[in-house]
C-alpha cells in the first residue's frame, strides 16, 4: 500500500512539473544566450537614412500632443482597416518594422491604430507612434542567411503579435512588458524559428543585439504597449521588411 501511495505521489508531482514548465514562455535562446553578455553587445547606433523616421507624431501616455488624422473612407480603406471592419471590432492595431540590410544599423518601427471615426462612422487607420529599433542577432549577423539559424538576425515576414507581462530577467527584456510574436508568413514562417519578441532591456544609450528579437528602448516599448492596450484587439499583425 505504501509503495502504491508513493508511486501515485511521484506521478502527481511529475504531471504538475510538466504543466508548469510547458506554460513558461522564453525568447529564442533565452535559456542561455540572453543571460550571457558574450552574445549581446551595443550596436553602432546608426540610423540608416533610408529608414529615417519622423518623430513629430510621436505620442504616448505622458504626451497630449494631437495627431494629424488621415481619414479614409469605407470604400477606400487599407488592409488593416478592412480587417477591423470585417472582424466587427471598434479598434485594432498593427505594427510595421523596416530594417536595413546592414543589421548593425537601426531600423524603424511604426504603430498603427484602426478605429471608427465617431463623426463619419467610417474606419480610419493612422500612425500613432514610431521609434528606432534593432533587428540584429548574435549568430553570424553579417551573413544574408543569418535569419535562417537560431539566434540569427530577425527574419522578415508577417507575424501575429500580442502583449505579455514583464519577462525575467528584466535586465534583458526591460521592466514594461514585451510583445510576443508567432510567425504566419514570409521568411519568418520559412525559418521555423520561435520565441521572437519585441522588447527592451540592456543599455538605454545604444541598442544591443539580441538572439533574434526586435529590441527597442524601454520607454518605447512602454509607449507601444500603451497604444496597443488602447484598442479592442488583443492580437495584431506585425510586418517586418528589409529596405
Amino acid at each position: 500500500m505504501r509503495k502504491i501511495k508513493a508511486a501515485s505521489l511521484f506521478l502527481m508531482l511529475t504531471l504538475l512539473f510538466s504543466f508548469f514548465t510547458s506554460n513558461i514562455s522564453f525568447a529564442e535562446g533565452s535559456s542561455s544566450a540572453e543571460n550571457s553578455s558574450f552574445t549581446e553587445g551595443p550596436s553602432s547606433g546608426i540610423l540608416d537614412q533610408s529608414t529615417l523616421i519622423k518623430n513629430e507624431n510621436k505620442a504616448g501616455p505622458n504626451s497630449t500632443k494631437s495627431l494629424n488624422l488621415q481619414p479614409t473612407g469605407v470604400k477606400n480603406i487599407s488592409n488593416d482597416s478592412f480587417s477591423t471592419y470585417a472582424s466587427g471590432l471598434h479598434s485594432s492595431w498593427s505594427i510595421r518594422i523596416k530594417l536595413p540590410k546592414v543589421r548593425d544599423n537601426y531600423g524603424s518601427l511604426y504603430v498603427y491604430k484602426t478605429y471608427i471615426d465617431p463623426t463619419t462612422y467610417t474606419y480610419k487607420t493612422q500612425e500613432v507612434y514610431n521609434c528606432v529599433c534593432l533587428g540584429k542577432g548574435s549568430a553570424n549577423p553579417s551573413s544574408p542567411d543569418s535569419w535562417k539559424v537560431t539566434n540569427g538576425n530577425t527574419p522578415t515576414g508577417t507575424y501575429s503579435g500580442y502583449t505579455a507581462p514583464p519577462q525575467y530577467p528584466t535586465l534583458s527584456y526591460g521592466p514594461y512588458g514585451v510583445i510576443m510574436m508567432d510567425a504566419i508568413g514570409g521568411n519568418a514562417l520559412l525559418s521555423g524559428r520561435t520565441g521572437i519578441w519585441i522588447h527592451g532591456g540592456r543599455s538605454q544609450t545604444n541598442l544591443w543585439n539580441t538572439n533574434g528579437c526586435i529590441r527597442v528602448f524601454d520607454n518605447d516599448i512602454k509607449n507601444i504597449i500603451y497604444h496597443i492596450n488602447s484598442t479592442d484587439a488583443t492580437k495584431g499583425t506585425i510586418t517586418i521588411e528589409e529596405v
